[in-house]
């Protein structure tokens, strides 16, 4: 009897253990971590938390406020790309913000992509790193995705919608077939990993478009940067492909290329992959 009560007893803690160092995303953990207010919903299952944004903002709210979701059932990147959702393996946000300047909106996703990079670092303590232009690699590997989304209102911007995932645990199975070999987890081991990293993230997002500083983004974005001096292809359409390699960040956090015949570019739109 004592032998099957300390068995219990032990299966518990290892529960409660399990639990906090997993502590899914609510809404009281988030909001005690943000260093200044904003309205905070967190859901167990949404769609898309960009398609929920950008409902709400249809639907007339006015002030800036985060969407967070345990789970997304269509979640998305770039091109309408699947992105991989399921049930507090990750974190799954999205953060609308009202823009000061046409300026600044240029520089919304690698600013969240620093912000990203920074908070798996700082609280995962992995050495995270920018795939130009908006995905956050641990290992070679893809462990944050970014989509940001603009809205209008008479012809002008009114709201960014920052979209952001980061696989914190890998489901019970693994990742899927189609990712397995191209994505990664950050927080095994990490306690309470979903709350503090949207903090983290939010935080740092709100302090750059504050105090915001084109230098200081394009240095930071450069040092993150997993491209330069890597060899590439370069992919600006569908089914086409060219090897270049890549030279550096310009100074509006563009990749400069450079082609096989020494001609040099500088992408503003498409994709890369890294050869080695």
């Amino acid at each position: 009897m004592l032998s099957i009560l300390c068995d219990f007893v032990t299966f518990c803690k290892k529960d409660v253990i399990i639990f906090a160092m997993k502590q899914p995303a609510n809404r009281f953990e988030i909001e005690k971590r943000l260093e200044k207010p904003l309205k905070v919903l967190v859901f167990d299952s949404l769609d898309s938390t960009n398609t929920c944004a950008k409902a709400m903002l249809k639907d007339g709210e006015n002030d800036d406020f985060l969407i967070v979701a345990r789970e997304q059932t269509k979640g998305r990147g770039r091109f309408e790309r699947k992105f991989y959702s399921p049930k507090d393996a990750g974190v799954y946000f999205s953060l609308v913000v009202t823009p000061k300047t046409r300026e600044e909106i240029a520089f919304y996703t690698p600013i969240c992509a620093i912000a990203t990079a920074d908070a798996v670092r700082s609280v995962c303590g992995k050495n995270a790193l920018v795939k130009w232009v908006n995905d956050v690699y641990v290992d070679g590997k893809k462990c944050s995705g970014i989509l940001c989304e603009a809205t209008s209102k008479n012809g002008e911007i009114d709201k960014v919608v920052m979209g952001i995932g980061v696989n914190l645990y890998e489901k019970n199975g693994g990742f899927d077939e189609e990712i397995k070999d191209k994505a990664c987890a950050v927080a095994d081991g990490v306690e309470n990993a979903a709350n503090r990293i949207v903090a983290a993230i939010v935080n740092e997002i709100r302090e750059l478009i504050e105090n915001f500083d084109k230098e200081y983004i394009v240095a930071k974005y450069r040092r993150l940067s997993m491209l330069i001096g890597k060899k590439i292809e370069v992919c600006k359409e569908e089914n086409s492909a060219e090897k270049a390699i890549a030279v550096d960040i310009d100074e509006n956090c563009g990749l400069i290329v450079r082609y096989g015949d020494g001609k040099e570019e500088n992408l503003r739109i498409g994709e890369v992959k890294i050869l080695c």
